[in-house]
């Protein structure tokens, strides 16, 4: 088993942390929070595009094809931008995600839905 689908499997830890708009905590998180944290297992620090940090965009390739291509990871993209979503892949067609009610939760995902998908450069 690779290092990022072990790490995808203890992401699964996460659900059920409620969701908050800017949340960075088990207190509460937001879909970029709890991108961040999860990678925080792979003792990765995410750089916040939203904070301007020097780099963040340095931090990402773009996958090209679908869900065929994407690996244990990776961050979709869900719905049209600017105002997308983002969530973790975990492989074999679920996600991990951060939604306003239910909180942190896994679902199947619809690859129409996705608009891109990210894979971070380590």
């Amino acid at each position: 088993m690779g290092r990022r689908k072990h790490y995808a499997n203890q992401a699964r830890t996460l659900v059920g942390i409620p969701y908050r708009r800017g949340g960075r905590s088990i207190s509460g998180i937001d879909c970029f929070g709890l991108v961040a944290m999860a990678f925080l297992l792979l003792d990765v620090k995410l750089k916040d595009p939203l904070e301007d940090d020097e780099g963040a965009d340095e931090q990402w390739e773009i996958v090209t094809g679908g869900m065929d291509e994407w690996r244990p990871w990776d961050v979709l993209s869900i719905g049209p931008a600017p105002t997308s979503h983002i969530a973790l892949y975990l492989g074999n067609g679920e996600v991990l995600a951060a939604e306003e009610g239910p909180g942190v939760i896994i679902y199947s995902i619809d690859e129409s839905k996705v608009s891109c998908c990210l894979r971070c450069v380590e």
